[in-house]
């Protein structure tokens, strides 16, 4: 039975487990960057805590980005 491809299901190289993996470790690497920019003492960790941060965020959303946009129509 075949059908529209679902989103996150694996079919045309999207979804599975390494995206998973990959968006579970981003956001435990943007938690980290709150917890160390929280803590920090000096100006330089403060600033690489919130950087480190904003580069999970943005992994994160990319990667929700590649998994929900429509297949390309080709022929």
């Amino acid at each position: 039975m075949t059908g529209a491809p679902t989103v996150g299901s694996g079919e045309e190289g999207r979804g599975g487990m390494a995206y998973a993996i990959y968006g579970a470790v981003m956001g435990l690497l943007a938690i980290l960057g709150l917890f160390l920019a929280a803590g920090a003492r000096d100006g330089a960790i403060h600033l690489a805590g919130w950087l480190l941060f904003l580069f999970g965020l943005v992994n994160i959303f990319v990667l929700i980005h590649k998994l929900t946009e429509p297949p390309r129509g080709g022929t």
